[in-house]
């Protein structure tokens, strides 16, 4: 049987890649395909489990590291510096990545390139392809809301006009005429790198209800529901004493038992990007700390637990301030450096997010009301369809947070039913959908086109 073989090709961010590692495991169910899975170091072992080969961007893991540290909130300029680091790596895993994979394609001479919308390196090769005059067949797949024009006017920092914002479109237009100089192509916007390509097939991975303005997009747009597998997402919690005796606490919920247990589970995670904006964590374990001095609560700070991800840098810190006594924590809050988010989420009753795509689909399929607390990228069109239209939860605004607004948004989420509603009614939509099975579906019959190439 002769094997039809995939390129595989996302941003090195947890983000982008588990919901294409949902996908690819499906994908490598098939007798027929094979996949070749690029991205960092980080990632091979999850990359493995779904059956794909593993395939390493060159030098990614330390531009990777290079730009780890996504600026704070709080920084001056802090979403313009955000969106220049973003862009700035992205031109510089061009640079490094973009011979290899076309060196790759004209090696082994896949089928299908399978590509982040998003992910600069894979439109060169786009591109580079083309001039080559090799035909290929692609299909773009949106981890998130398919991102257009009006996306980008809803994210942070997009109605701002300062010396700092038109600096970094000058650095981004001239280090576009390098690299497409470099290329020997005449793609010169950098922003057009962004948006996509058109003539393309693409499989978003959230299902239709969910999506803004769905009905907007045409019929090359394929909403599948979300592709994250559970098999190849989870993590083990039974090492880890303290936060197993805490999840024994909380039996696995479904839509007919919310659990009739008097405790209620919070969850906290700002994602994997950024989480170093330890204030949010510090104002929340405020909250908790001063929960019972308002009478009108209907909960007391007893009935709370609390468990907080936040991240390797932020857990050093935590640990060297509560070691030297400048931070006494309840004993109702546990943090840790990363937990196993599904394994909690099934426990749950509130999920305090950052808003992270992959969050809100997981959040919804498990049914937990949220506080959405949006800080970079398409997190704030995330929070707001998910909290002002969807109702799913309150959106809070990151630097007008206090322990004062926290305790008000948890005593509100836990105790108005109209959000536990909300998000059961849109779980039981979510289920209708399997998004990895889907996508497969589409993506086989795609390849079986053969005189259709791209």
């Amino acid at each position: 049987m002769v094997k039809r073989r995939i390129f595989v090709l996302t941003l090195a961010a947890s983000g982008h890649l588990n919901p294409m590692c949902g996908l690819v495991h499906e994908l490598c169910k098939q007798t027929n395909i094979e996949c070749f899975f690029y991205n960092g170091g980080k990632f091979k072992e999850t990359i493995e489990k779904t059956g794909a080969s593993f395939c390493l961007y060159p030098n990614v893991d330390a531009l990777v590291s290079k730009y780890s540290e996504a600026p704070k909130l709080t920084d001056k300029d802090g979403h313009t510096k955000f969106f220049a680091n973003f862009m700035q790596f992205q031109f510089e895993v061009s640079y490094e990545c973009v011979p290899q994979l076309v060196k790759d394609v004209e090696t082994h001479k896949p089928d299908l390139i399978i590509y982040d919308p998003i992910f600069y390196p894979a439109k060169f090769l786009i591109e580079i392809l083309k001039k080559k005059s090799i035909p290929m067949k692609y299909v773009e797949f949106f981890p998130n809301f398919v991102f257009d024009e009006e996306m980008m006017k809803t994210m942070p920092g997009a109605n701002e006009r300062s010396f700092s914002q038109l600096w970094i479109l000058i650095k981004s237009f001239y280090k576009q005429y390098g690299i497409s100089r470099h290329f020997n192509l005449s793609v010169y916007n950098p922003f057009t790198l962004m948006a996509p390509v058109k003539e393309h097939m693409k499989i978003v991975a959230v299902f239709p209800e969910l999506h803004p303005r769905v009905n907007s997009y045409d019929n090359k747009h394929n909403f599948v529901g979300q592709c994250v597998s559970e098999e190849i997402r989870n993590q083990d919690f039974q090492s880890d004493d303290q936060l197993k005796s805490i999840l024994d606490l909380f039996p696995i919920r479904d839509q007919t038992n919310q659990s009739n247990n008097d405790l209620k589970l919070i969850y906290m995670s700002l994602g994997t990007i950024f989480h170093s904006n330890s204030f949010i964590f510090d104002h929340f374990i405020e909250a908790i700390r001063s929960f019972d001095k308002n009478p009108g609560h209907k909960f007391k700070s007893s009935q709370l637990h609390a468990i907080l991800s936040v991240g390797d840098k932020s857990m050093k810190a935590f640990e060297k301030r509560i070691s030297t006594g400048q931070l006494s924590l309840p004993q109702n809050i546990l943090i840790r450096e990363k937990v196993p988010q599904l394994e909690i989420l099934k426990r749950a009753h509130l999920f305090i997010t950052h808003s992270g795509m992959n969050s809100i689909s997981e959040t919804i399929k498990y049914a937990v009301p949220i506080i959405s607390i949006p800080l970079e990228g398409d997190q704030q069109i995330n929070g707001i369809r998910s909290c002002d239209e969807l109702e799913l939860g309150i959106r809070l605004e990151a630097l007008k947070i206090s322990s004062d607004v926290f305790c008000d948004a948890i005593e509100r989420v836990l105790t108005d039913e109209k959000y536990t509603k909300n998000i059961k009614q849109m779980s039981n939509t979510s289920a209708k959908y399997n998004g990895r099975v889907e996508a497969t579906k589409l993506i086989m019959d795609y390849l079986n086109q053969d005189n259709e190439t791209k």
